[in-house]
């Protein structure tokens, strides 16, 4: 399940982010979880374009671009942001209960977890805070 903050946690959670590089993303990403939800990353002709549904939720759809940095699409993003990350730790998790010797496995889903760790950041900073490439 995706944690919904109130704006003073959101707040809170925000303080000393530092802007950081967009997490690594592809116009043919794509992920799902059962119990979680599911995103899918498509080019069309306004960009890349991102639709997703958490569990219990209806499908929503937006640019990518608008979604890095309108601050009326913060919620969106957040809640995008947070099932990304969600979707890699569940991986991660299942991947670790897979592999008997817990370092190996700890090292066998750093990928997964950095990648969660930078969806996370992506989802909690104010619009426009992410270091954006030249041609976004």
């Amino acid at each position: 399940m995706i944690k919904q903050y109130t704006e003073n946690e959101l707040e809170k959670l925000r303080k000393g982010l530092k802007a950081k590089k967009l997490p690594i993303y592809h116009s043919d990403t794509s992920g799902s979880w059962d119990g979680i939800g599911n995103f899918k990353f498509h080019e069309d002709q306004i960009g890349i374009t991102v639709t997703w549904e958490i569990e219990t939720g209806k499908s929503k759809s937006a640019s990518f671009k608008d979604l890095c940095l309108t601050k009326e699409l913060e919620e969106d993003r957040l809640e995008l942001g947070l099932l990304i990350a969600s979707i890699l730790e569940e991986y991660a998790n299942s991947i670790m209960h897979q592999i008997t010797d817990p370092s190996l496995a700890q090292k066998y889903v750093q990928p997964e977890l950095k990648m969660a760790k930078e969806w996370r950041h992506w989802s909690l900073v104010p619009a426009g805070h992410m270091l954006l490439p030249e041609n976004f």
